[in-house]
């Protein structure tokens, strides 16, 4: 077997034998009853896959595999600790208002751990690429997180 091979194969093993719970939660406005991804205006949805498994966020390698993830224009997502990866598709929903919906919890996810990776927020664009959206935290006034976003390239050309 080549390495990809072995790779893809290593994946696919963990993926099954660690499986995630997907969860969709509200950020922002309080949510409606109803049943559509974005459900109340000023709100955003977002999965949150999570597990106790210590390989949880190798699930963000195979969001392609959840097509309730992926939008038209792909999939914004970060995995903030081992335990969890967070995702929203990108289908022309209001991509500003997301990332300023998901940098906090995100921001907060990575300080509190266990297992901090990345604060990041990351681009899975439809034909599979991945763009990096860096962030940068530092201590803020009065206790606070000062959290800046710097998107890549072609992210600032979604955005518009």
């Amino acid at each position: 077997l080549s390495r990809e091979q072995l790779f893809a194969l290593a994946l696919r093993q963990t993926l099954e034998l660690e499986p995630v719970e997907v969860e969709w939660v509200e950020l922002g406005a309080a949510a409606d009853s109803g049943s559509s991804r974005h459900a109340a205006v000023g709100s955003v949805r977002i999965a949150v896959l999570s597990s106790d498994s210590l390989l949880a966020a190798s699930h963000a390698l195979a969001l392609g595999d959840h097509a309730e993830l992926v939008g038209p224009q792909g999939t914004l997502f970060a995995v903030p600790n081992r335990h969890h990866v967070l995702a929203i598709p990108v289908d022309g929903l209001d991509v500003p208002q997301a990332v300023d919906r998901m940098l906090p919890v995100v921001a907060s996810m990575f300080a509190e751990g266990p297992g901090a990776i990345s604060p990041n927020l990351y681009w899975r664009q439809a034909n599979g690429a991945i763009e990096v959206q860096t962030v940068t935290l530092a201590d803020g006034s009065k206790g606070g997180m000062n959290v800046q976003f710097e998107p890549g390239e072609g992210f600032r050309a979604l955005l518009g």
